[in-house]
C-alpha cells in the first residue's frame, strides 16, 4: 500500500497487475488500482480533476489530464472516504506513476492533493525493473552499472518513496 497526506487528506493506493488483460508475448502489460481518498480534515472537500505522471520501464512518459475520476467528481464532508478502481496499460513489464488531485472546498479555494508514487511491476520482479531507467531524466540506467546497487527516489511535490535495486544485463 502507498500512501500520502496533503492537508489532512489521505490518498492510498494499491495496484496490482491484470494477468488475464496483459498479453506479454504482445508486450501489453496492464494493471488495476484501487484509490482510497480518506477526508481526515475539518472541511467539506470536492475532487475537480486528476493529473497522472505515468512513466514506463523504457522511461517514455504519459501525462493524462481529465475532469473527476471514473466518470465522478466526489464530494467528500470531513470523516468521508471514497474509493474506485481504475487501470493502466503499458508496453513493458514495469513503470510507475505519480499525480495529484485537484480539489477544491466550500469557500472555493482549489488546492492539489498528492497522489503517491507507485510502481507497477510484475509478480516476482518487485526489486530491479524500476531501477532500469531513471524517473529524473528517462535515461537507461543499465549500460555500465551492472551489478550496482542503486537508490531510486520516486518523488513528487508531497512525498518520497526509496527503493534498493540492483541493475542487472
Amino acid at each position: 500500500m502507498y500512501r500520502a497526506v496533503t492537508r489532512n487528506i489521505e490518498v492510498q493506493v494499491r495496484p496490482f497487475y491484470l494477468e488475464d488483460r496483459s498479453d506479454p508475448s504482445e508486450n501489453r502489460y496492464v494493471w488495476g488500482y484501487q484509490i482510497t481518498i480518506d477526508n481526515q480534515s475539518d472541511e467539506f472537500v470536492q475532487l475537480l480533476s486528476r493529473y497522472w505522471h505515468i512513466t514506463d520501464g523504457a522511461g517514455r512518459v504519459e501525462e493524462v489530464r481529465g475532469p473527476g475520476v471514473v466518470g465522478d467528481q466526489p464530494e467528500l464532508n470531513p470523516g468521508d472516504s471514497y474509493q474506485y478502481t481504475s487501470g493502466c496499460p503499458l508496453s513493458t513489464p514495469s513503470g510507475f506513476m505519480v499525480g495529484h488531485y485537484t480539489m477544491r472546498n466550500k469557500r472555493g479555494e482549489t488546492f492539489d492533493i498528492a497522489i503517491p508514487a507507485f510502481s507497477l511491476d510484475l509478480p516476482g520482479t518487485r526489486d530491479g525493473e524500476l531501477a532500469s531507467f531513471s524517473p529524473f531524466t528517462g535515461r537507461n540506467a543499465r549500460q555500465g552499472n551492472e551489478g550496482r546497487r542503486w537508490l531510486v527516489r520516486l518523488s513528487s511535490t508531497h512525498m518520497t518513496e526509496t527503493r534498493r535495486a540492483t541493475i542487472h544485463q
